[in-house]
């Protein structure tokens, strides 16, 4: 699992739930108000293997207002920020 993956997914699955703020390395700033904000793709295959590395997806959804979405690349974030001084990832 790429670190900044683990990163994020613990940050979205928190209990209780704190929302935050993933920003990019081109300075973009992603907020993640609910769990039903951030999507991932599944971490095994359709037998529940956990799939290797290179087989995973190397990026996961950002919902935002509507039906408006962004593709985040795992490689492209820098920090999460949950309303303070960002937290490097």
């Amino acid at each position: 699992m790429h670190p900044k993956e683990k990163e994020v997914r613990e940050a979205a699955t928190k209990a209780p739930f704190v929302p935050f703020t993933i920003v990019t390395s081109s300075g973009e700033r992603y907020k993640v108000p609910t769990p039903d904000h951030i999507f991932f793709f599944p971490d095994t295959d359709e037998n529940g293997v956990l799939q290797a590395e290179e087989e995973r997806a190397q990026w996961f959804m950002v919902v935002g207002k509507g039906v408006r979405y962004r593709h985040l690349f795992f490689d492209a974030i820098t920090a999460i920020d949950f309303g303070g001084a960002p937290n490097p990832v």
